[in-house]
């Protein structure tokens, strides 16, 4: 089965990445050449490919972020581990 995030464009991938240097909007704005408001269009798809919904506990930004990084750098199976 494939994650949500492999369900993601190559210019999504990219914003993700770039949100999580910390980049703001404007800041990915700036580095891709593009408006604002194209970025924040591509984080609304980012978030409804991943399952994101608006919560006013949750963090939608960090909690994509996290996902991408776990994804990029996924922890190894416990049996796998020295024991």
């Amino acid at each position: 089965m494939r994650s949500a995030e492999t369900q993601l464009t190559p210019r999504q991938h990219q914003i993700l990445g770039l949100m999580a240097e910390g980049l703001s909007n404007g800041g990915i704005a700036h580095r891709l050449h593009v408006s604002e408001k194209t970025v924040v269009q591509h984080c609304s798809n980012i978030y409804a490919a991943l399952g994101l919904e608006p919560s006013a506990e949750e963090h939608r930004r960090v909690l994509a972020v996290v996902r991408h990084l776990r994804d990029a750098h996924p922890e190894p199976h416990a049996a796998g581990r020295p024991g």
